[in-house]
């Protein structure tokens, strides 16, 4: 009977770490969920696991600023929880120079996430600079004094939020 309620406590206690990524807040220029700018390979490992996958081409979107570094890669945690992860060696080990978010559920604290209409990422920041990324979408990037930025990738066929990132500046 005590080993029943503790296997169910801890599958309780998995549901909810995945429910509190499902709503992680979008931290502008830090981080998303428990993901940082900064964090190594090891400290991500062990806050979500291995990866489902390594990318080391075909860089997403929100990346192709760092298409020069030979030391970047992507970790991919998308059916997990909608992330993608890329890492980049800075100070001698592989750092977090992006996380990007491509499911609904994590918010920035005005309430723009995967989904928000284009207009009203224009309305809660009326500082944003948006231009064209590729044929379908359009990078609203947040100025930022700090050393990474926060970008709002919009589909422009849709005119809605497909995709929100944290990444480091070059």
């Amino acid at each position: 009977m005590g080993r029943a309620r503790t296997v169910t406590a801890i599958i309780v206690a998995s549901c909810l770490v995945v429910a509190a990524d499902a709503t992680a807040t979008v931290r502008l220029n830090k981080g998303i969920g428990r993901v940082n700018l900064g964090m190594t390979s090891s400290q991500l490992i062990r806050t979500f696991g291995k990866p489902l996958g390594i990318r080391t081409g075909g860089l997403s979107p929100v990346a192709r600023r760092f298409s020069t570094d030979r030391t970047y890669v992507e970790y991919e945690y998308f059916s997990k929880n909608g992330y993608t992860v890329g890492l980049a060696r800075r100070s001698g080990k592989m750092r977090v120079v992006l996380v990007a978010v491509y499911i609904s559920g994590q918010r920035t604290p005005q309430g723009i996430g995967v989904g928000s209409l284009a207009g009203d990422v224009r309305v809660k920041y009326p500082s944003v600079h948006c231009g064209l990324l590729d044929e379908v979408s359009q990078s609203c990037v947040l100025p930022s004094r700090a050393k990474a930025e926060t970008v709002f990738v919009v589909d422009t066929l849709r005119s809605r939020v497909s995709a929100v990132a944290v990444r480091a500046r070059t």
